[in-house]
């Protein structure tokens, strides 16, 4: 009897694993669709360690810069402390020298102000980007119907408002947040070996939304001079 029940789960459980593969097959990660994650990621997703947030006033420099981030995450469940990893690894990313000129880093990186003015910019990048999802192509792999219109970040990752993969705001938080997943694969239809592709592809897109912002900024404060003038 033990025999015949253990076969029976055997051949139920491949018959799951067909039914997830022919479900999935419009997807290109199934991290929106917890139904058809595999045991592995389900139990993993269940049992990790939950991150308390930090206590403390939030009253220092360093508390200033990740704020914002922490404030975006809190939405979504307990990534406190992964929150805090990705804010400082898109502070050391997005303001590179050449967004942020090198020559005045150590200046304006000891203000409070310009603490609160980047983290508010991470915020609406997260914002902006957060809730769309990357997708992953190659030559081997068929690109979903309607993906090559929206967001091209380069030939091999777009962004789309389709809930077809992994959200990038979870992308960010599992990749950068200090706590590897090793379902990313899976989640996000991306191989491991592609996620630093990934991730620079989003860094780069959001160098180029805040340099755009930047000068569209300082345009319009030079309007504003001239009009103060005359």
């Amino acid at each position: 009897m033990k025999k015949i029940w253990k076969k029976a789960k055997s051949i139920f459980k491949k018959v799951r694993k067909i039914y997830i593969r022919l479900k999935t097959r419009k997807l290109v990660g199934n991290f929106r669709y917890r139904k058809y994650w595999s045991d592995e990621a389900k139990e993993f997703m269940d049992n990790r360690e939950l991150f308390s947030f930090i206590e403390g006033d939030g009253s220092s420099l360093g508390s200033a810069f990740v704020k914002d981030v922490r404030e975006y995450y809190s939405y979504f469940g307990e990534y406190d402390l992964q929150a805090i990893a990705l804010a400082l690894a898109l502070l050391r990313d997005v303001y590179s020298p050449e967004v942020l000129p090198l020559e005045i880093c150590e200046e304006i990186f000891g203000r409070e102000r310009t603490a609160e003015l980047m983290g508010k910019e991470l915020f609406d990048l997260l914002c902006e980007f957060g809730g769309k999802d990357i997708v992953y192509h190659d030559k081997k792999r068929k690109v979903p119907k309607g993906i090559r219109n929206c967001c091209t970040l380069n030939r091999e990752f777009f962004l789309t408002k389709k809930r077809v993969g992994m959200p990038v705001r979870m992308f960010l938080i599992w990749e950068k947040g200090g706590y590897p997943a090793p379902y990313m694969p899976e989640w996000s239809g991306i191989p491991q070996r592609k996620n630093p592709a990934a991730y620079n592809a989003l860094i780069k897109e959001f160098r180029r939304t805040i340099m755009e912002k930047h000068n569209w900024d300082w345009q319009m404060r030079k309007v504003s001079k001239i009009n103060a003038v005359y």
